[in-house]
């Protein structure tokens, strides 16, 4: 009796441990494939974090540059101002030159009338 006993307990403890040994195979493989999705995230976090530096060098460069675009637009600006200052003079000494011209040539022709 004792013995059928014993033999059936070790039965059942032999198949408790194939159970606890399938779901400890079952618990080690489901590990592994979350080790390996964890590295997948890491890397993609890598990524990530590289193209956001990626972006940041990226957008220094542009604030630069659309600084100096800046500058230039108002060194561009105040030379145009310039130019239509000087044009604005030139049209004038022309016009005075003009006018200093035709008095003249009335002046001239005045005299000659007389």
């Amino acid at each position: 009796n004792e013995t059928f006993t014993e033999r059936s307990r070790a039965r059942q403890l032999a198949r408790e441990k194939d159970q606890m040994s399938e779901q400890l195979s079952q618990s080690l493989e489901d590990s592994q494939k979350d080790m390996a999705k964890l590295e997948e995230l890491t890397d993609e976090v890598h990524k990530l974090r590289a193209n956001h530096d990626t972006l940041d060098e990226r957008q220094s460069e542009l604030d630069v540059l659309i600084k100096d675009a800046s500058s230039y637009r108002d060194r561009l600006q105040k030379s145009l101002e310039g130019e239509a200052e000087k044009s604005t003079v030139a049209w004038v000494l022309t016009l005075k030159h003009s006018i200093t011209r035709d008095l003249s040539k009335e002046t001239n022709n005045d005299s000659s009338k007389k």
